[in-house]
């Protein structure tokens, strides 16, 4: 019997990790998409260089302002709301960019993409965190880097399959939705986060989703060490003097710094523009380049 629950119990934390996951899987499709769909859609309205970059950046953009708004809004409203929120957007930037009849109504696309990404490169991670079990939570939450490369993989076969199709971009950047939308429709049969629950006061309910989640087992201890933790918790604007004293400042830099160092290098921009890049030394068959 113990075994029979510790399976059920697996299975359903795999589950939820795997719809949760599917934002990550749309972080990296987003990504990686754009760099086969470029040539073709620049083609089809007749974008310059310099609108060309915004096409690609509105993704960017909108990232950034998930991102920053990712964390207090999961903290607010909860993380699975947050996720459904980014589902959402996903589905509306993926319906945008496939229908486009203009370039404005691209871009407006990409930004709800970039928005979606965000969220959920935000909401997701911490959501899996605070619903695993301590002895496979770290796995999980590295599980939500392979569904991001995952998409990028993704992007490049989808790429492939259209690129001699007529207007072959719009299946491109429109099958997002297709991932977005059965994330959104699993992440209603799944619960909110118990940590979550717990820090908004509701320790029964609390209770309640770790009983589902870990079909019954120790779930009155974890909730215990939950609730010990959130009392440890200091306020933010501790948390921040804490992190930048002088005790924690060369941590602060090397962190900081590689995280820095990562991004100078470019990889990112080498992935929006691949195919362009390898078009130039040329490479001008549209399957070839890919």
């Amino acid at each position: 019997e113990h075994a029979a629950c510790a399976m059920a119990a697996g299975c359903f934390v795999f589950t939820l990790t795997f719809f949760a996951g599917l934002g990550g899987f749309l972080f990296g499709f987003d990504t990686g998409v754009i760099s086969g769909a470029l040539p073709s859609l620049s083609k089809h309205f007749n974008l310059s260089p310099v609108l060309q970059e915004v096409v690609v950046s509105g993704a960017v953009a909108g990232a950034i302002v998930g991102a920053g708004a990712g964390g207090p809004l999961a903290d607010k409203i909860g993380r699975k709301p947050s996720i459904i929120g980014a589902s959402l957007l996903f589905i509306l930037g993926a319906l945008s960019m496939g229908a486009a009849w203009s370039v404005p109504i691209l871009i407006i696309g990409r930004v709800l993409a970039g928005l979606g990404v965000g969220l959920a490169s935000m909401s997701v991670p911490v959501y899996i965190a605070e619903a695993a079990p301590a002895n496979i939570r770290g796995a999980l939450v590295g599980g939500f880097i392979l569904f991001v490369t995952g998409g990028q993989f993704i992007a490049y076969i989808v790429d492939y399959l259209f690129a001699t199709v007529p207007e072959g971009w719009r299946w491109m950047l429109g099958l997002s939705g297709v991932p977005a939308a059965l994330q959104l429709i699993g992440m209603f049969f799944l619960p909110e986060s118990p940590r979550w629950v717990a820090m908004k006061g509701r320790k029964e309910e609390a209770r309640k989703i770790l009983s589902r989640i870990r079909s019954g087992q120790n779930v009155d201890e974890e909730l215990n060490v939950i609730i010990e933790n959130l009392g440890e918790e200091t306020p933010f604007l501790e948390g921040l003097k804490e992190l930048i004293s002088v005790e924690n400042r060369r941590q602060l830099i090397i962190g900081l710094g590689l995280q820095g160092l990562q991004q100078m290098c470019g990889i990112n921009t080498v992935m929006y523009y691949s195919v362009s890049i390898v078009r130039l030394v040329g490479f001008t068959d549209p399957r070839t380049s890919l």
